[in-house]
C-alpha cells in the first residue's frame, strides 16, 4: 500500500508543501554590523576621492555609528575638517589618536591632524566668583562651579551663558569667539528680585477682613425702630383723642353710636400703638448693642489697639 494522503495529497507532496512553509516563515539572516559599517567606510573613502566630503562624512558617521573604529573616526576628522566642522573634528581626531597605537601609522596622521585642530579650535573660559547654589548653562550645558575658570572648547561663532540663583533674575550673556580665539566671559548673578532683596521669602499672611453687614444690620435696625417708635406715638395720640369722643358719647346708663365707635377704635388704635412700641423699643435696643459690640471694618482690633503699648512693671 502506498502512503497515506493527508487531506488528498499524496504524503509526499504534503511533506514537500510543509517544507516549503517552514523556509518561507524562517527568519532571514541578521545583518553583520561590523560588514554593513566596512561597506559603507568603503563608499565613504570613494565619495572622499570624487570631492564628495559631505556625503563622506555622512558615510563615515554611519560607519562609525554601527561598528566605532579609529580609523573610521579619523576619516571622520578629517572630512569635517574640510567642511569646517572643527569643534566635531578635534573630538573625532582626540578620540582615534587615543585609540591607535604608536607603531600604527595612522596614529602620526591623528596627531598631526589633532594638533592643527587644537591649535583653531577656540577655547572659552569663564571667570567670576559665583556662590555655590549658582547655576550655570553653556548654551543649554548644565555646568558646576568646577567649570569656572578652565578654557572649554568650543564652535566658532555666538554662545549664550545664564547664570541662575533663586530669589534673584537669571544673567543672559552672549559671546562671540572666533577661529583660534583663547576668549574669557566674566559671569555673575543676576539683580535680586525685590522680595528677595527685602528677605520676605513669602507674602506676609493677609488678615481676614471683617464683614461690615453687622453695622449696616444695626442701622436698619435703627431706623426700622424709630419708625415704629413714631407709630407708636401717633397711635397713641389718636387713642388719646378717641377717649374724648369716648366721654362725650357715653354716660352711666350707655354710649350711644357715636360713642361706641369711638369706644372700638379707641382699643385698637392703643393696642397698634403698644405693639408699635415694644417693636421699636426692641429694634432700637439691638441696634445699639450691635453698634457697641461689633467695630467697623476699619478699626484697628482690640489685640491690634494694643500694640506697642508697654505697662511697666514697676
Amino acid at each position: 500500500m502506498r502512503g497515506a494522503a493527508c487531506g488528498g495529497l499524496p504524503l509526499g507532496v504534503g511533506l514537500i508543501v510543509a517544507a516549503m512553509a517552514l523556509t518561507t516563515f524562517a527568519s532571514a539572516e541578521p545583518l553583520n554590523p561590523a560588514a554593513t559599517a566596512d561597506a559603507l567606510f568603503r563608499e565613504g573613502r570613494a565619495a572622499a576621492s570624487r570631492g564628495d566630503v559631505a556625503a563622506a562624512a555622512k558615510l563615515f558617521a554611519e560607519s562609525e555609528r554601527l561598528s566605532p573604529a579609529p580609523g573610521t573616526r579619523l576619516n571622520l576628522a578629517l572630512a569635517e575638517e574640510r567642511l569646517g566642522k572643527l569643534l566635531p573634528a578635534w573630538e573625532h581626531a582626540r578620540s582615534a589618536l587615543d585609540k591607535l597605537e604608536p607603531a600604527d601609522e595612522r596614529h602620526r596622521i591623528a596627531a598631526e591632524l589633532f594638533a592643527r585642530l587644537d591649535a583653531r579650535v577656540p577655547r572659552l573660559k569663564l571667570v567670576g566668583d559665583l556662590p555655590p547654589s549658582a547655576r550655570i548653562e553653556l548654551d543649554g550645558l548644565a555646568l558646576d562651579a568646577a567649570s569656572l575658570r578652565v578654557a572649554l572648547p568650543v564652535a566658532v561663532g555666538e554662545h549664550r551663558v545664564r547664570v541662575s540663583k533663586d530669589g534673584h533674575a537669571d544673567a543672559q550673556l552672549r559671546r562671540t569667539v572666533a577661529e583660534g580665539e583663547r576668549a574669557e566671559l566674566l559671569v555673575a548673578v543676576g539683580a535680586p528680585l525685590p522680595l528677595a532683596a527685602k528677605g520676605a521669602g513669602t507674602a506676609p499672611p493677609v488678615a481676614p477682613s471683617r464683614s461690615a453687614w453687622p453695622r449696616k444690620a444695626a442701622w436698619i435696625g435703627l431706623a426700622v425702630g424709630g419708625a415704629a417708635l413714631a407709630a407708636s406715638a401717633v397711635t397713641g395720640a389718636l387713642a388719646l383723642s378717641r377717649k374724648g369722643d369716648v366721654d362725650a358719647g357715653c354716660d352711666d346708663t350707655g354710649c350711644d353710636a357715636a360713642g361706641l365707635d369711638a369706644a372700638r377704635s379707641g382699643k385698637t388704635l392703643a393696642l397698634t400703638s403698644t405693639v408699635a412700641g415694644i417693636t421699636g423699643a426692641a429694634f432700637v435696643a439691638a441696634g445699639v448693642t450691635i453698634l457697641l459690640v461689633v467695630p467697623s471694618p476699619g478699626a484697628p482690633s482690640r489685640g491690634e489697639a494694643f500694640v506697642g503699648l508697654r505697662i511697666p512693671l514697676r
